[in-house]
């Protein structure tokens, strides 16, 4: 039998009355500090036969921090006691302070509190903000299936639900399953290691819906996609081409192509790093992506003197209300963000205007039914086609992982496609062996 309590006490006469935590195993009492000092005047010690604990009385100046952190820390002793029997480990001393230890000094082993903790951890180390979100929106997702869940609670019985629910309720595709349950995957993966739980309920669910390959555009939907007539209204289309064609010439990603700015540009090649990895790229420049630039280049310029009249006329509109007796704060503080976001945009030495990720894909799928291509035509689709079709061009591995800005070839192959047409032209080569050629 094992009881936690909280209590005041004093080493030596003279010294400050610190708080502890008396955990008594059998009748065996140890204490832990909680590294916080109170005075026995602003004490109550509760009554533990009638569950009454211990607390901080409101006339301390502090009580709200110093109650706030008994009930976390008594919390956490009472969740390391029931990990030691839901583990059938016998509750002693030693596996008691092991087990404490193992969850950061009694850190909870609330699911969202670790995970949290553990994405903080991650970020210090400077992975990437998008991945970060990823993790955060996989913790949401777990608690909005079941509030206030315990890694305990995280079992074969619940991934199955918890696959379910992302199916059936979410409404998500199979490959947003598989990354959301990864990353599952991953924060029960570091439990287990740090000794917090005592098995991984991964070891025997298998995850299905494994991430769709994305497949390259062949030269002649290439072309598809650059000889379509677009008509003129549909501006969004028109840019979202350009930008597609950019990156399946520069294998930029999204956030890259973006990025892009006009000082990165010289005379023959794009010198800027990778968002992803900081690898430094230099992509030189082909004769289609100078057009493309050139191209850009010419609406930029009309769509800047554009929002210069725009601003002009805000800005006039701005002074108006200011000189106006009765002021309207709420109008003006719009006329004053709305001016803000046009300056911005003015000052952009960006290629490509921003656009939601989404939007664009969006483009690109409706570009993908105009050509009559039967592709899931995504952004990154760019860089597995610079991928394919520079690998079946003849161009070296070394040259395309240094464009790419790759640095493994093991990260090359899950880009590198073999395109039809070079299938075809290889194969051919099989007839000069003569045990595959018909005698004549």
């Amino acid at each position: 039998m094992a009881t936690v309590r909280a209590v005041l006490r004093q080493q030596r006469e003279g010294d400050p009355h610190y708080i502890y935590l008396l955990v008594t195993v059998g009748s065996v009492p140890r204490p832990i500090s909680l590294r916080a000092t109170c005075t026995p005047e602003h004490w109550d010690p509760g009554d533990s036969k009638n569950k009454i604990p211990a607390r901080v009385l409101p006339s301390h100046h502090d009580h709200h921090f110093l109650n706030q952190l008994i009930r976390k820390k008594f919390s956490a002793a009472e969740q390391v006691l029931n990990l030691l029997q839901l583990n059938n480990i016998p509750i002693t001393h030693s596996a008691f302070s092991q087990y404490w230890g193992s969850a950061g000094g009694g850190a909870s082993t609330d699911f969202k509190t670790f995970a949290n903790d553990l994405i903080e951890l991650k970020r210090k180390k400077k992975l990437h903000e998008d991945t970060l979100g990823n993790y955060t929106q996989c913790v949401n997702k777990v608690c909005e299936l079941r509030p206030g869940i315990s890694l305990f609670d995280i079992n074969h019985e619940f991934l199955e639900r918890f696959e379910a629910f992302l199916i059936d309720d979410c409404r998500h595709e199979l490959s947003t399953v598989a990354k959301h349950l990864s990353h599952l995957r991953m924060f029960v993966k570091k439990a287990f290691a740090r000794g917090i739980i005592k098995a991984n309920p991964f070891a025997e669910f298998q995850i299905s819906g494994a991430r769709s390959q994305r497949m390259p555009l062949s030269s002649q939907q290439l072309l598809a996609i650059r000889n379509l007539e677009i008509p003129e209204h549909m501006h969004g289309l028109e840019r979202a081409r350009r930008r597609f064609l950019f990156q399946c010439c520069t294998s930029m990603a999204f956030v890259d192509m973006l990025a892009v700015q006009w000082s990165q540009i010289t005379e023959h090649a794009i010198l800027r790093p990778r968002k992803k990895s900081k690898e430094q790229q230099n992509i030189p420049l082909l004769d289609l992506t100078r057009w493309i630039l050139d191209q850009q280049k010419a609406e930029l310029e009309q769509i800047r003197a554009r929002i210069a009249c725009s601003i002009d006329a805000l800005q006039r509109k701005l002074s108006h209300f200011q000189e106006t007796a009765s002021k309207d704060s709420v109008r003006i503080g719009r006329l004053k963000r709305r001016i803000d976001r046009l300056q911005a945009r003015l000052d952009s030495n960006c290629v490509f205007e921003s656009i939601a990720n989404f939007k664009y894909n969006k483009h690109l799928k409706t570009l993908a039914a105009m050509a009559k291509i039967e592709i899931d035509l995504i952004s990154h689709v760019a860089r597995y086609t610079f991928a394919t079709q520079a690998l079946n061009a003849g161009v070296s591995k070394e040259a395309v992982m240094d464009i790419m800005g790759i640095t493994q070839e093991k990260t090359l192959r899950i880009y590198q496609r073999v395109a039809d047409e070079f299938r075809v032209t290889e194969m051919k080569k099989m007839e000069n062996i003569q045990a595959f050629r018909l005698q004549a």
